[in-house]
Protein backbone atom coordinates (compact mmCIF):
# COMPACT_ATOMS: atom_id res chain seq x y z
CA UNK A 1 0.00 0.00 0.00
CA UNK A 2 1.14 3.47 -1.10
CA UNK A 3 1.87 6.15 1.77
CA UNK A 4 0.30 9.42 1.44
CA UNK A 5 2.14 11.26 3.62
CA UNK A 6 0.85 14.69 2.97
CA UNK A 7 -2.60 13.03 4.10
CA UNK A 8 -0.92 11.62 7.12
CA UNK A 9 0.51 14.92 8.11
CA UNK A 10 -2.74 17.08 7.20
CA UNK A 11 -4.62 14.28 9.69
CA UNK A 12 -2.29 14.06 12.27
CA UNK A 13 -0.56 17.23 12.20
CA UNK A 14 -1.69 18.49 15.74
CA UNK A 15 0.10 15.14 16.88
CA UNK A 16 3.57 16.06 14.43
CA UNK A 17 3.59 19.08 15.48
CA UNK A 18 3.23 18.41 19.85
CA UNK A 19 5.78 15.54 19.39
CA UNK A 20 8.63 17.98 17.65
CA UNK A 21 7.90 20.68 20.03
CA UNK A 22 8.18 18.19 22.97
CA UNK A 23 11.60 16.81 21.54
CA UNK A 24 13.15 20.46 20.65
CA UNK A 25 12.30 21.64 24.51
CA UNK A 26 13.67 18.62 26.07
CA UNK A 27 16.70 18.21 23.97
CA UNK A 28 17.73 21.93 24.31
CA UNK A 29 17.28 22.01 28.29
CA UNK A 30 19.53 18.98 28.16
CA UNK A 31 21.98 20.12 26.12
CA UNK A 32 22.06 23.81 27.39
CA UNK A 33 22.33 22.10 30.99
CA UNK A 34 25.61 20.44 30.43
CA UNK A 35 28.83 22.03 31.89
CA UNK A 36 31.17 23.59 29.62
CA UNK A 37 33.92 21.57 28.78
CA UNK A 38 37.68 23.15 27.76
CA UNK A 39 39.99 20.94 26.32
CA UNK A 40 44.16 20.98 27.20
CA UNK A 41 46.08 19.20 24.72
CA UNK A 42 50.10 18.70 23.91
CA UNK A 43 51.87 17.25 21.23
CA UNK A 44 55.14 15.22 21.74
CA UNK A 45 57.47 14.27 19.14
CA UNK A 46 60.30 10.99 19.63
CA UNK A 47 62.31 10.74 16.21
CA UNK A 48 62.33 6.31 16.86
CA UNK A 49 58.82 5.19 16.01
CA UNK A 50 59.31 1.87 17.84
CA UNK A 51 59.78 4.35 21.16
CA UNK A 52 56.42 6.43 20.20
CA UNK A 53 54.18 3.39 20.25
CA UNK A 54 56.22 2.49 23.14
CA UNK A 55 55.54 6.13 24.82
CA UNK A 56 52.00 5.86 23.42
CA UNK A 57 50.83 1.97 25.48
CA UNK A 58 52.42 3.93 28.77
CA UNK A 59 49.83 7.13 28.71
CA UNK A 60 47.22 5.19 30.01
CA UNK A 61 49.00 2.70 32.21
CA UNK A 62 48.32 2.54 36.15
CA UNK A 63 52.16 3.63 36.99
CA UNK A 64 51.43 6.72 34.88
CA UNK A 65 48.36 7.37 35.95
CA UNK A 66 49.32 6.75 39.76
CA UNK A 67 52.12 9.42 39.35
CA UNK A 68 50.02 11.84 38.35
CA UNK A 69 47.07 11.40 40.61
CA UNK A 70 49.69 11.47 43.64
CA UNK A 71 51.40 14.85 42.13
CA UNK A 72 48.30 16.30 41.31
CA UNK A 73 46.06 14.71 44.51
CA UNK A 74 43.75 14.15 41.89
CA UNK A 75 41.09 12.35 44.51
CA UNK A 76 40.86 15.24 47.17
CA UNK A 77 40.44 17.53 43.42
CA UNK A 78 38.11 15.28 41.56
CA UNK A 79 35.90 14.66 45.19
CA UNK A 80 36.33 10.86 45.03
CA UNK A 81 36.58 8.08 47.15
CA UNK A 82 39.61 6.42 46.33
CA UNK A 83 42.62 6.06 43.46
CA UNK A 84 40.44 3.66 41.02
CA UNK A 85 37.36 5.76 40.98
CA UNK A 86 40.13 8.92 39.98
CA UNK A 87 41.42 6.22 37.05
CA UNK A 88 37.85 6.26 35.95
CA UNK A 89 37.68 9.76 35.82
CA UNK A 90 40.96 10.05 33.66
CA UNK A 91 39.92 7.21 31.75
CA UNK A 92 36.76 9.10 30.42
CA UNK A 93 38.32 12.58 30.66
CA UNK A 94 41.56 11.99 29.05
CA UNK A 95 42.55 10.99 25.07
CA UNK A 96 45.72 10.13 23.45
CA UNK A 97 45.70 10.38 20.04
CA UNK A 98 49.24 8.11 18.18
CA UNK A 99 49.99 9.75 14.57
CA UNK A 100 52.93 6.60 13.26
CA UNK A 101 53.41 9.04 10.32
CA UNK A 102 55.04 11.62 11.65
CA UNK A 103 55.83 9.60 15.33
CA UNK A 104 54.12 12.21 17.49
CA UNK A 105 51.33 11.43 20.51
CA UNK A 106 48.86 13.96 21.44
CA UNK A 107 47.94 13.82 24.71
CA UNK A 108 44.38 15.44 25.43
CA UNK A 109 41.91 15.91 28.20
CA UNK A 110 38.38 17.61 28.58
CA UNK A 111 37.31 19.07 32.01
CA UNK A 112 34.94 21.51 33.19
CA UNK A 113 37.74 23.62 34.80
CA UNK A 114 40.73 24.21 32.18
CA UNK A 115 43.62 25.28 34.16
CA UNK A 116 42.88 22.29 35.62
CA UNK A 117 42.96 20.29 32.39
CA UNK A 118 46.51 22.11 31.29
CA UNK A 119 47.59 21.16 34.83
CA UNK A 120 46.83 17.15 34.55
CA UNK A 121 48.02 17.11 30.65
CA UNK A 122 51.48 18.71 31.68
CA UNK A 123 51.76 16.53 34.21
CA UNK A 124 51.66 13.68 32.17
CA UNK A 125 54.09 14.86 30.00
CA UNK A 126 56.14 15.61 32.74
CA UNK A 127 55.96 11.48 34.28
CA UNK A 128 56.80 10.59 30.48
CA UNK A 129 59.71 13.17 30.47
CA UNK A 130 61.51 10.67 33.57
CA UNK A 131 60.85 7.63 31.51
CA UNK A 132 62.70 9.58 27.96
CA UNK A 133 64.55 12.49 29.30
CA UNK A 134 65.15 13.25 26.14
CA UNK A 135 61.63 14.49 25.43
CA UNK A 136 62.04 18.26 26.02
CA UNK A 137 60.46 21.65 24.88
CA UNK A 138 62.55 22.90 22.24
CA UNK A 139 64.02 26.09 22.35
CA UNK A 140 62.16 27.49 19.55
CA UNK A 141 59.38 25.97 16.83
CA UNK A 142 62.16 24.95 14.35
CA UNK A 143 64.11 23.99 16.69
CA UNK A 144 65.06 19.95 15.16
CA UNK A 145 65.29 18.07 18.29
CA UNK A 146 65.05 14.42 18.02
CA UNK A 147 62.79 13.84 20.70
CA UNK A 148 60.64 17.21 22.20
CA UNK A 149 56.98 18.29 22.72
CA UNK A 150 56.01 19.89 20.10
CA UNK A 151 53.05 22.02 21.50
CA UNK A 152 52.92 23.39 24.91
CA UNK A 153 50.02 23.07 26.94
CA UNK A 154 48.73 26.49 28.23
CA UNK A 155 45.34 26.53 30.16
CA UNK A 156 42.41 26.96 27.13
CA UNK A 157 40.31 29.98 27.80
CA UNK A 158 37.43 29.18 25.09
CA UNK A 159 35.09 26.40 26.02
CA UNK A 160 35.06 23.69 23.03
CA UNK A 161 31.96 23.66 20.58
CA UNK A 162 29.92 20.31 21.89
CA UNK A 163 27.87 20.44 18.81
CA UNK A 164 24.61 21.93 20.36
CA UNK A 165 23.12 23.07 17.37
CA UNK A 166 23.59 19.73 15.84
CA UNK A 167 22.37 17.52 18.50
CA UNK A 168 19.11 19.81 18.49
CA UNK A 169 18.62 19.40 14.92
CA UNK A 170 19.14 15.68 15.31
CA UNK A 171 16.63 15.56 17.43
CA UNK A 172 13.90 17.36 15.46
CA UNK A 173 14.80 14.80 12.27
CA UNK A 174 14.15 11.89 14.57
CA UNK A 175 10.87 13.06 16.56
CA UNK A 176 9.61 13.89 12.88
CA UNK A 177 10.52 9.95 11.72
CA UNK A 178 9.27 8.46 14.75
CA UNK A 179 5.88 10.89 14.61
CA UNK A 180 5.47 9.53 11.02
CA UNK A 181 6.11 5.86 12.07
CA UNK A 182 3.98 6.49 15.08
CA UNK A 183 1.50 8.04 12.56
CA UNK A 184 1.51 5.15 10.21
CA UNK A 185 0.71 2.53 12.68
CA UNK A 186 -2.17 4.55 14.06
CA UNK A 187 -3.59 5.05 10.40
CA UNK A 188 -2.84 1.23 9.84
CA UNK A 189 -4.80 0.15 13.23
CA UNK A 190 -7.72 2.06 12.77
CA UNK A 191 -7.89 0.91 9.05
CA UNK A 192 -7.67 -2.62 10.50
CA UNK A 193 -10.06 -1.38 13.33
CA UNK A 194 -12.84 -0.60 10.43
CA UNK A 195 -12.08 -3.92 8.55
CA UNK A 196 -12.73 -5.72 11.17
CA UNK A 197 -16.07 -3.62 12.05
CA UNK A 198 -17.49 -4.27 8.83
CA UNK A 199 -16.54 -8.32 8.90
CA UNK A 200 -19.21 -8.60 11.83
Amino acid sequence: MEINYFYLFRKYKFFFLLFVITAVVVTSISVYRQPALYEATAKIFINDGSNIKILYSMIKSDQIYDRVINQLNLVQVFKVENIGQTHNVLDRSLQAVLDSRVNTVEIKIRLKDGKLAAEIVNAFVLELQKIYPEIRLPETVEDPLDSKVVEKTIPPVVPIDQNKIEVIVLSVLLSVAAAVFLSILAEHFFTLEKLLNISH
